[in-house]
């Protein structure tokens, strides 16, 4: 089956009981977390289409932008919800 793009759909960050975003939110303070999910959607939308399909990207981009809409409202990210 084809992956598409979501981390919660990635086999190499379920390795553990608590995936790596987790750990970043728990040791960044707010705006540091924030800004590492904003970088990454601004990664994955500038580089589209030139590494992974772009849709695959547009994915990825996406899943970045929730969790940082998350972590704006204060939420802690669950990275195996959908």
């Amino acid at each position: 089956m084809k992956s598409d793009g979501m981390a919660v759909n990635q086999k190499h960050y379920q390795f553990a009981p608590v995936e790596p975003i987790e750990i970043l939110q728990m040791y960044l303070d707010p705006k540091e977390f924030q800004g590492f999910l904003l970088g990454n959607v601004l990664k994955y939308l500038l580089r589209l289409g030139r590494k992974d399909e772009a849709g695959k990207e547009v994915d990825k981009a996406f899943q970045y932008l929730l969790w940082l809409r998350q972590a704006v409202n204060g939420e802690n990210i669950n990275p195996r919800e959908k």
